[in-house]
């Protein structure tokens, strides 16, 4: 508005539109141009799938990766085969050669046939079959370590461990500087380890430290029927559902603590020495099994199998030990004779020794009678009531008079 009339005048002004209310606007001005993003849903599906296999890789790469604690005890685990799949052992010390088998449940010492300890092969098995070093030691490329240092070339002694899949074998070296170690290497592998010392107590054993020295083994839970014959006695036991019955001479139930020791005592029984072997046809008569004094039949076990024990006469040169034999192998041992006087016992002490409550004599009261040994005693078996039979055996109660006489 200052500025001087002829110059506003000279000023070209912009026409404007009579039926538009709003100002014109700058045509000289030029706004940004609008810019429209389209992403193709071809391209979108191909960022998803990258992003989805990147996430996965990453995912994968740390589940593969193994804790530091992990991976410090993998780096010490010598062996790991779970027990129960071992089928086999050999052990070569300076004690000997040992070699087991196991037939389902049972070991045997191959090729004698024994039977073997069961608690012998589980302290083997529990301490060699998952085994943990104290120590790893490894060598390089260029210097690797010298078994023979180790007392591994030759080893001292070998364990092989065999399942139906492989066979692992583990040398045993010298002991460690430190008392109460030693080294140990798995065949095939380079590290050397060190393990405790009882590692080599448990196979260093002589083949008779692994024979079962017990002449059966049972447990109670699982025996489901014993007989015992003999001239002077015979009985027969079964169980069923956790009940023992006595069905021969006589059938009634019997005595569960009874037959529990009789089945402890025969557990327990354990084989002094291996008097030999019986012949296929029949056992030297010297030691009096082709007729036994007596023998028992025990049936137990999963699947159910039964395993006959014969005793024989005495031993000349000892007579506390007698001989007796297992159906199921050819050897005869020589056991305590006294194991006798505890399978002939009176089979009437096998019954059970409380009576069910239907077997108790009962008065029509419904009590148990009473019985008083004191001479001249009236028994009272309830409030008021007198025994019948001693009425008619004595008459009638004398009258005890309540009076007092003079002078009393």
């Amino acid at each position: 508005p200052d500025r001087p009339a002829a110059l506003r005048d000279a000023v070209p002004q912009p026409a404007r539109h009579a039926a538009s209310p709003w100002p014109p606007r700058h045509r000289h001005v030029v706004g940004p141009p609008k810019v429209t993003m389209v992403m193709r849903w071809k391209t979108t599906l191909v960022l998803l799938a990258v992003t989805i296999g990147l996430g996965a890789y990453i995912s994968l790469y740390e589940l593969k990766q193994q804790d530091p604690k992990e991976r410090r005890e993998r780096a010490k685990r010598v062996v790991a085969i779970p027990p129960e799949t071992v089928t086999g052992l050999t052990m070569d010390t300076p004690r000997g050669h040992v070699r087991l088998v196991r037939e389902g449940t049972l070991w045997r010492l191959v090729p004698e046939g024994l039977r073997a300890d069961p608690d012998r092969i589980s302290q083997v098995l529990r301490e060699t079959a998952w085994l943990i070093a104290d120590r790893v030691l490894t060598g390089s490329p260029t210097q690797p370590l010298d078994r023979a240092a180790f007392g591994l070339d030759p080893a001292v002694g070998r364990l092989t461990l065999v399942t139906d899949e492989a066979s692992t074998t583990l040398l045993v070296g010298e002991e460690t500087a430190v008392a109460g170690s030693r080294y140990v290497q798995v065949d095939g592998r380079p590290e050397i380890f060190v393990v405790p010392e009882r590692v080599f107590e448990a196979i260093h054993q002589p083949a008779e430290t692994f024979h079962d020295q017990r002449l059966i083994r049972l447990n109670p839970w699982t025996v489901e029927a014993l007989a015992v014959t003999s001239a002077e006695v015979t009985y027969r036991l079964e169980q069923h559902d956790g009940e023992w019955t006595l069905t021969e001479p006589v059938e009634d139930r019997a005595d569960r603590t009874e037959v529990t020791a009789l089945l402890n005592h025969l557990s327990r029984l354990e084989t002094r020495r291996l008097l030999g072997e019986a012949s296929e046809t029949t056992p030297p008569p010297t030691w009096g099994l082709e007729t036994p004094r007596a023998t028992v039949a025990v049936t137990s076990g999963e699947p159910t199998a039964t395993t006959t024990l014969a005793f024989g006469r005495t031993l000349t040169e000892d007579d506390t030990l007698i001989a007796a034999s297992r159906s199921d192998e050819p050897q005869i041992y020589a056991v305590a004779a006294n194991v006798l006087d505890a399978l002939l016992k009176d089979p009437s002490t096998l019954r059970a020794k409380d009576l069910a409550p239907s077997e108790l004599p009962t008065e029509p009261s419904g009590r148990a009678p009473l019985q008083d040994e004191s001479p001249g005693a009236q028994h009272s078996l309830d409030d008021g009531q007198v025994d019948e039979n001693r009425e008619q055996d004595e008459g009638p109660p004398e009258e005890i008079s309540t009076k007092r006489t003079p002078g009393e």
